[in-house]
């Protein structure tokens, strides 16, 4: 029950993307797909992986495509056996992991978004316009306009 709880709790993943949302985590980069930053998360972010090493070869890999290519290239016999192993590179996340967004709340984020920006560009629109207005009225020109004619 808990499980389903977080599900819905998790924030959605933003349409611009995001860095890691984890305050103490080292990566500074913004990442711009879902399943990069799914990969960074699984990679960093779980205190457990699942090591796939090859009976035959010494081939070891932690993405099971890649096991799955492995074995398809190399031949049946070549099987990887998986472990379950302690990741060195955990770092507690004390927040919540991103959740890919429905198709719905992809709508919905856009639409938000559309939104959010129309109600910026008015704004400035607005400031910009009371700006100039304020000034054009504290502004004197008669004594520019004077010493313009006279030289």
């Amino acid at each position: 029950m808990a499980e389903a709880q977080l599900q819905f709790d998790r924030p959605l993943w933003p349409l611009t993307g995001s860095k890691c949302p984890v305050p103490t985590c080292r990566l500074e980069t913004h990442l711009t797909k879902f399943a990069r930053f799914n990969e960074h998360w699984n990679s960093v972010h779980v205190p457990f992986k699942y090591l796939l090493s090859c009976k035959v070869c010494k081939f070891y890999t932690y993405k099971a495509t890649e096991a799955r290519r492995h074995g398809k290239k190399r031949g049946l016999n070549h099987v990887c056996t998986v472990e379950k192993v302690i990741n060195n590179r955990y770092i507690n996340p004390g927040v919540g992991k991103y959740k890919y967004p429905t198709p719905e709340e992809k709508e919905q984020l856009k639409q938000s978004m559309k939104k959010r920006d129309k109600e910026r560009r008015d704004s400035i629109d607005i400031s910009f316009f009371l700006f100039h207005k304020d000034r054009e009225s504290t502004l004197d020109y008669s004594d520019e306009e004077e010493n313009h004619h006279n030289n």
